[in-house]
Formats: C-alpha cells, sequence, structure tokens
C-alpha cells in the first residue's frame, strides 16, 4: 500500500515504516510551501535551520533533534533522521508545527535562524561521486539518477552500472530547468525561501564557528563532525585536475585516492560556477563573515511542485511521466494487418506537450513464441498534443507484416520513440505494453 505523505510515496509495507508506526503518525500534505516545510525546528532552543543537501544537513538534522528532546528521538535516529522527519510527524519541522507558530517563527525575531552553504562546483562533485560513482549500485540511488542518466544516453531504460561521466552530467545540469533538479543538485539559493531573515549563513568550512555559535545559544558544549563524507570533502594535494572528468563511474577502479580535483577540468568548473552564479555569490559571502542575510522576496524560479500548471517539453522530462498501455489479443488477417489500439497516460502531476518534441513515434516490434524478433521494427508517427495530469490520449496502431510470416508472429511489444534518438523503452517498468496475439490468422 503507497500513502502519499509530505513529499514522497511511502510503503507501509516496509519495515522501518511498520517499525514507526507504532510510534509516531504518518504525516500527511502540508499547508506549509516548500522550502519552509522542510526546516528543522527547536522550540526547546529557539532554533530554525534550514537545511541544504549535500551541506552538511545530517549532522545539522541529527543536532537539531537531539537539541528539540522530542519524544522517540532515538527511534527517529535509528531509522534515519532524513526520511522519518520527512514522512512522519515528529515535531522537528516545520510542517508539524501549527499554521500561527509557522508564521511567527518564519518572519519574527524570536528564533536563531541559520543555514550552511557550500562551494557549488564542490557540492556537484560530491552529490555526483556519492549517487553515480560510490553508491551507483544502491536501488533507492536510482530515483535520483535515472533522470540524468536518461538524457544522457536517450533511453528510458539505460545502464545504470555504466553511469554517465561527470562532464556528461554537468552538461545535463546546465541544460535544465534549475527548479525542476534533483534536491542533490538543486541550486542552494532555492532551500532558503520563506524566510524574511537569517540571522547567520555559514560555510561548510566554518562548521566550528556554527558549533561555537550554538553552544553560546544552548549553553550545552556543541560539536560538529560530518557523518556523510564525501570524495568532495578528501585533500587533493596528490590530484591530477580533471583526469577524471570523462571516465564513466564503471572504469574507476577505486574511489580510496579520489578527490573533488579530480573532477575540475577547468571547462566544467567554468559551467557550473556560470549556472550556480547565485550559490557562488552567495558561498563567497558567506567565507567572507555574512551575518544578515535576507533573501530575495519574489524568486522566478522555485521547487518543481509549485508550477504544474507550466507544461514539460523535453524528451527526458516527459518519459518520466509518461507510460504507453495496451490491453487485449490482436490477430493479423491474412494480408498480414492488425489493428491495435494504444493509450498514452500521464502518469504525473504536470502537462505533458507532446507537440514540443520534435517527433512522436510508436514503435512495433513482432516477435515469435521464443520472444525473437521475425521481422525489423516499425514505426508510426503520431501526434498527440498536450495531456492533462493523470489525463490519457488514445492512438490507433496500424501493424504490418508480410504474409509469410503471420505464423511465426506470437506477440507484439510497442515503445515511444521522441525524435531521432530518446526511446521510452517498451520493457521498462514505467513503460510496459504487450499485446498477445491469439491463435491463427482465420481461427
Amino acid at each position: 500500500m503507497l500513502l502519499s505523505s509530505n513529499r514522497q510515496n511511502v510503503d507501509t509495507n516496509e519495515p522501518w515504516v511498520k517499525a514507526v508506526s507504532e510510534h509516531l503518525p504518518l504525516g500527511r500534505v502540508s499547508k506549509v510551501p516548500r522550502p519552509a516545510a522542510s526546516f528543522f525546528v527547536c522550540n526547546k532552543e529557539k532554533l530554525l535551520y534550514a537545511p541544504i543537501a549535500k551541506c552538511g544537513c545530517t549532522s545539522l538534522k541529527t543536532l537539531m533533534v537531539e537539541l528539540s528532546a522530542l519524544e522517540h528521538e532515538d527511534l527517529i535516529l535509528q531509522h534515519g533522521v532524513h526520511r522519518v522527519t520527512d514522512v512522519f510527524i515528529t515535531g522537528a519541522q516545520l510542517k508539524d508545527q501549527d499554521s500561527a507558530a509557522v508564521e511567527s517563527i518564519l518572519h519574527g525575531d524570536e528564533y536563531f535562524k541559520f543555514s550552511v552553504v557550500r562551494d557549488p562546483v564542490r557540492r556537484i562533485i560530491s552529490a555526483y561521486t556519492e549517487k553515480f560513482l560510490v553508491n551507483r549500485h544502491n536501488a533507492a540511488n536510482t530515483v535520483h539518477t535515472i533522470d540524468p542518466i536518461r538524457q544522457a544516453r536517450c533511453q528510458s531504460k539505460p545502464d545504470l552500472d555504466r553511469g554517465i561521466t561527470f562532464r556528461e552530467f554537468v552538461h545535463y545540469l546546465v541544460q535544465s530547468q534549475p527548479h525542476r533538479l534533483d534536491s542533490h543538485w538543486a541550486p542552494q539559493t532555492l532551500y532558503l525561501r520563506g524566510v524574511s531573515r537569517y540571522d547567520a549563513i555559514f560555510t561548510m568550512e566554518q562548521m566550528d564557528e556554527l558549533a561555537n555559535r550554538l553552544s553560546a545559544i544552548t549553553g550545552k558544549g556543541i560539536t560538529l563532525g560530518k557523518r556523510n563524507a564525501s570524495v568532495a570533502s578528501k585533500a587533493g594535494q596528490s590530484a591530477t585536475h580533471g583526469r577524471y572528468a570523462d571516465t564513466l563511474p564503471c572504469d574507476i577502479d577505486t574511489t580510496d585516492q579520489l578527490s573533488a580535483e579530480d573532477f575540475m577540468a577547468p571547462d566544467l568548473v567554468g559551467l557550473l560556477e556560470s549556472f550556480y552564479r547565485d550559490d557562488l555569490a552567495l558561498y563567497q559571502a558567506a567565507q567572507a563573515g555574512l551575518g544578515g542575510y535576507e533573501p530575495p522576496a519574489l524568486l522566478a524560479e522555485s521547487f518543481e511542485e509549485e508550477h504544474p500548471e507550466v507544461p514539460l517539453t523535453g524528451a527526458p522530462e516527459i518519459a518520466r511521466f509518461v507510460s504507453i498501455y495496451t490491453k487485449g489479443f490482436f490477430l493479423f488477417n491474412s494480408e498480414g494487418e492488425a489493428l491495435v489500439n494504444a493509450i498514452i497516460i500521464n502518469t504525473g502531476k504536470y502537462r505533458l506537450d507532446f507537440d514540443a518534441l520534435p517527433s512522436c513515434f510508436v514503435v512495433y516490434e513482432i516477435r515469435d513464441q521464443d520472444a525473437q524478433l521475425v521481422h525489423p521494427p516499425a514505426a508510426q508517427q503520431i501526434r498527440i498534443g498536450i495531456v492533462e495530469p493523470g489525463g490519457n490520449a488514445s492512438v490507433s496502431l496500424e501493424m504490418k507484416l508480410p504474409k509469410d510470416l503471420i505464423e511465426s508472429a506470437a506477440s507484439a511489444t510497442l515503445s515511444l520513440r521522441f525524435g531521432d534518438e530518446f526511446f521510452v523503452v517498451d520493457d521498462s517498468p514505467l513503460h510496459v505494453a504487450v499485446a498477445v496475439r491469439a491463435g491463427t490468422p482465420g481461427s
């Protein structure tokens, strides 16, 4: 059973969900907008922390839970501070507070409001090495890595072990809309919206300074260490700048000696610094001793779920939310012709603009009982237009097969092709469509 909680679908049959559910209620869709809903609040010490992925947030989230002396603190930390606080009502996040408290905390001056930022180039290298290299065999990483790899490989079911190079990842980033990027590589400035004024912004290099500041506020001796140390955190005295920028993850034998500099090809550093220019400016200001920080009152960009009315137009984006579905049996007539109806389904909450694609084809493959192709794949161009969230479009596909091959035909698999390259592969879990031939012609 899947339940939609604050920001994700939750399988209530998972052991960790069952264990936590015995003590804490599942969350509900929060009325607090992102990113403020996921801010960590410590009412006991009057602290508000805006976490940013890949900026020491595991350590700081853990600290905020510990300082809050929350009920079931051990349970929260045992099963993962990120997922438990996101999914359940723990009291740790702003989404768990009542609306009056939220307004007061965000815009009043009673709470010490802070965040931690990072050099944007090193942050992206950290994200790449963790998700695409070190932990690429971790199934949980697929939700983060699938879109960049799909776009680079022009396939909806690419080889995840082979992955993509850092250069390919950077090109994916700079060609994307910032507000629709995964949280691990979305711009840091987007994480800070919702607060009128921060009392301080620290950098990863200033964690000791932050610990001292929090110690002074709380009267407790606080130390901050890194719980998820990454390749980008290692010293690079012996590194060659950019030597692994064009190397596939599957071709890197060991990560023990890697450092961030190994991926810092000068041209890629330039692309990242330009794309994340606002992050870079904020980081440099914080390094220089930035005190108060007031995020822009209005930003043209925000996190993706806040703009469902803006249609997706790119092949990889559309492929993420589209399925092709057929049902029932079909027969070839004596002329080797068959008609199959397929439904193109929008499984997401964004409008899909198929007209923005260079072209869209349904590709069909006829196979025998041994699943071997009996004839080269064929394609039929289709026009769909815009498909609304949760909606669908019906298409009729006219399949043809030489008469002498009719007896060999046992099944047909359908897939979508966008433009000349990108395929929504039929055997992907998200894009499965099989029509099975019953009997023989004329039966």
